[in-house]
């Protein structure tokens, strides 16, 4: 008997009877698959699934690729790249950070001086690190009185001058890389309050940093009252004088030193008047008169009061006003002074040309307290303006005539 024709007629004859199966069910035909029908039908399942196999080993593969370039990526955004390799391991990794550091907010009256300016909590610095490896980071002191960088760690500044901050990065920078400089740069001063109260006409708190001066913020208290004085202006912190200020010194001299800088901490306090004192009468510094150009002297300007220092004498006071006024009659400057057992006042001629061109200290009084200063102006010289007209006076005045 032949063995493939007894196989082939089973099928035939499975296919001519009817199904058995239940209804709903895959006929039993569909279940005979001959040898030729298997091989053939395999092939393309095994095809599918090697190249699945092979795509995710391709995935697999390309994955820590794109991790490193989305790494690389973040640290260029964030500036933040650490070095690979400390000091005791060798040179400093070459990556380069680049961060975007806000420019400087500054707007000082002069140059800060990095040996006398002292951080403290709400400065904001720029560090930089170059050379192998270098990064930039905009940092603000701490609350209590650090910054933290992602290349060092933790660095205490408060109480340091900024060079001293300076120092403190350099030696902390030798423990982790080689080749490497760095450097603190001030790109914003702190905000602090302060107290001004006293003699002001708007006592409160005001806002300063270490640039700002005691004449700032008594200005910005709206000015020391009349009965105010200016030159004891008490500077205060911890509960005792630190310093004091003296604004004529400071307005008509420029001498910086008496308008100190404030500092953190500090209170202004703007003391009565209690010193001797004396008015003076500068005539030279009123408004022009109306009638100026016909012989009027200016109006006058108000009496202006005026603390006295020990053994002051009028050279010193016409050195606190600004020097010599050209404007001033050399013939028209005396002292009115009461005397004591002497009824009405006394009159003491000052020959200024003497005085202040000559030197000659014959007329060099020391002012006492009550002494009552006139300072008398001359009458401009004529003169011709632009259209060629007269102007000034060609005679003495005469109140008379001017009715």
């Amino acid at each position: 008997m032949n063995p493939q024709r007894d196989a082939k007629a089973r099928v035939l004859t499975s296919r001519s009877q009817p199904s058995l199966t239940a209804p709903g069910s895959f006929p039993l035909e569909k279940e005979v698959i001959t040898m030729e029908h298997r091989t053939l039908s395999t092939i393309p399942v095994r095809t599918g699934l090697a190249l699945l196999i092979l795509v995710a080993l391709l995935a697999g593969s390309l994955s820590p690729v794109a991790w490193a370039q989305e790494g690389k990526k973040g640290l260029a955004k964030s500036g933040r790249g650490k070095a690979s390799q400390p000091e005791s391991g060798g040179a400093a990794s070459s990556k380069k950070g680049s961060a975007s550091v806000e420019a400087p907010d500054v707007t000082l009256s002069k140059v800060i001086d990095p040996s006398r300016y002292v951080l403290g909590p709400g400065d904001r610095l720029i560090v930089t690190l170059w050379g192998e490896y270098s990064s930039v980071e905009s940092v603000t002191v701490s609350a209590d009185g650090k910054i933290s960088l992602d290349t060092i760690g933790e660095l205490k500044l408060v109480g340091l001058t900024l060079d001293q901050a300076r120092a403190l990065l350099k030696a902390a920078m030798v423990k982790y890389y080689r080749n490497v400089e760095g450097g603190i740069s001030l790109a914003a001063l702190r905000m602090f309050k302060v107290w001004v109260l006293g003699a002001v006409n708007a006592p409160g708190n005001y806002s300063a940093t270490r640039d700002t001066r005691v004449s700032e913020l008594v200005s910005l208290a709206g000015g020391v009252l009349p009965g105010g004085s200016r030159r004891s202006i008490q500077v205060k912190k911890d509960g005792s004088v630190r310093a004091v200020a003296d604004l004529n010194a400071f307005l008509r001299r420029g001498n910086e030193t008496e308008n100190p800088f404030l500092q953190d901490g500090d209170a202004i306090f703007v003391p009565p008047l209690t010193g001797p004192l004396i008015r003076v009468f500068d005539l030279a510094a009123g408004a022009p008169g109306e009638n100026e150009a016909k012989g009027v002297p200016p109006l006058p300007a108000a009496p202006m009061e005026y603390e006295l220092e020990d053994h002051q004498r009028f050279s010193d006071l016409v050195f606190e006003l600004g020097g010599l006024n050209p404007s001033w009659d050399p013939d028209s400057a005396y002292v009115a002074r009461s005397l004591p057992g002497k009824e009405g006042v006394t009159k003491i001629k000052i020959d200024l040309e003497q005085l202040l061109i000559h030197h000659n200290v014959a007329s060099d009084v020391v002012l006492q307290n009550g002494d009552q200063v006139f300072l008398g102006a001359q009458l401009r010289s004529p003169f011709l303006n632009g259209k060629g007209e007269l102007i000034g006076i060609e005679k003495p005045y005469d109140r008379q005539q001017a009715k």
